[in-house]
């Protein structure tokens, strides 16, 4: 949000002054339920740099980014709400447009991923959950205030109390898959999964699975959409190494599969240099449901075991848990997050486990991956920059 106020400031001045409130829009979608203008501080930390300690950036900082931004708590009209908080009831015409019942409690809003996180049970610190989608957003909860290189944020008390929410993650894992399918499967390929009525993602994955890990002498960097975590740098740019005349398509998109995994390792492994480990990991997300071949290769990869959301719908899931603390005890929800997380939160029947095996061979196909990563991503070699220009 901050960055966008920015652009405001500097291209649209006149827009700027003129605004009397600016509002994140699940904010705004609060305020039509209920009436009520609120600012949720799980917003506020990640997307306007508030802290539970000193609340938004100083005067300086923000006269540096541009002079008009001076009185931007001007412009933040609100009461101040937390996570799990009652923010407002259902006015009768929201309540009349919804079918719902007048007066309902509507919690404070929160980020879409964020708000999955007690829908697998997390209700304390040192346990991390992987939203793996089109993209993938990783949240850690932690009692530790650490700096972390090239993280998303890190703001307390925005999805548990007490604790810090540590948020990094991937700009492209189910977008580079559906960018393979779409582009680099032969007709022979779709015409097989057509006639067996699979989508073609089953289809790689079953042939995939008859390789073993490494076999294909395959590695690649999962840049297609930039990188996100941990070096932040949304120019750089996927690359695959290791292809021959033999190389099958299934190989390919094994290769793919298995780079957003090591992406992920290199998070964790940026987090433990921080001294925030993750001692339990949980995965919820559309592609956790649909791709199982997919989440054993990132238990092999990981080294952990993954727990499993109970829902697909994890986020929808997460927001009824935070809603029924907001809604307290007198209306029939809980006295505390955690008191709903522990009633409510619960993981899925599935859970996988690392194959001792898998991860051996993994763990040297890593080692080329990280030699990879830091020579493209870290200055050894910045080809990456100079062919895009």
């Amino acid at each position: 949000m901050l960055p966008k106020l920015l652009e405001i400031a500097g291209k649209a001045p006149d827009v700027y002054e003129a605004a009397d409130n600016f509002m994140e829009v699940s904010d705004y979608l609060v305020y039509l339920l209920t009436g009520e203008i609120t600012r949720c501080m799980c917003h506020a930390g990640y997307k306007l740099l508030w802290n539970d300690e000193d609340g938004y950036p100083s005067d300086d900082f923000l006269w540096t980014l541009h002079p008009l931004l001076l009185n931007l708590r001007d412009k933040l009209k609100g009461r101040e709400v937390q996570v799990g908080e009652c923010a407002g009831r259902l006015t009768q015409q929201a309540a009349h447009r919804l079918g719902l019942k007048e007066g309902t409690v509507v919690a404070a809003s929160l980020i879409d991923a964020h708000v999955a996180v007690p829908s697998v049970g997390i209700d304390g610190p040192d346990k991390a959950l992987m939203i793996l989608g089109t993209s993938c957003c990783m949240l850690l909860c932690s009692e530790k205030l650490s700096y972390i290189k090239g993280i998303s944020g890190c703001v307390k008390n925005a999805v548990l109390p007490g604790l810090y929410a540590y948020e990094a993650g991937q700009s492209a894992v189910g977008d580079l898959f559906d960018w393979f399918v779409k582009n680099c499967v032969p007709g022979s390929y779709e015409r097989e999964a057509a006639d067996r009525g699979i989508s073609i993602h089953t289809l790689l994955c079953e042939k995939a699975a008859r390789f073993s890990p490494g076999e294909s002498g395959l590695v690649a960097l999962d840049w297609w959409n930039g990188n996100r975590s941990c070096l932040a740098d949304a120019k750089l740019t996927g690359m695959i190494l290791g292809l021959t005349l033999r190389t099958k398509p299934e190989e390919i998109y094994r290769a793919l599969l298995e780079a957003t995994a090591f992406g992920m390792r290199a998070i964790f492994e940026e987090f433990e240099r921080g001294g925030i480990m993750a001692k339990e990991l949980y995965a919820c997300g559309g592609i956790v449901g649909k791709n199982p071949f997919m989440m054993q290769i990132y238990a092999d990869v990981l080294g952990k075991t993954i727990f499993t959301s109970s829902t697909d719908q994890g986020s929808a899931f997460g927001a009824s848990v935070y809603a029924a603390a907001a809604a307290d005890v007198q209306s029939g929800g809980y006295a505390s997050i955690r008191d709903a997380v522990r009633a409510m939160g619960k993981t899925g029947k599935r859970k996988y486990e690392p194959i001792l095996r898998n991860t051996e061979i993994y763990n040297r196909v890593y080692e080329e991956y990280k030699l990879l990563h830091d020579y493209f991503g870290m200055g050894g070699n910045e080809v990456m920059y100079r062919l895009r220009c």
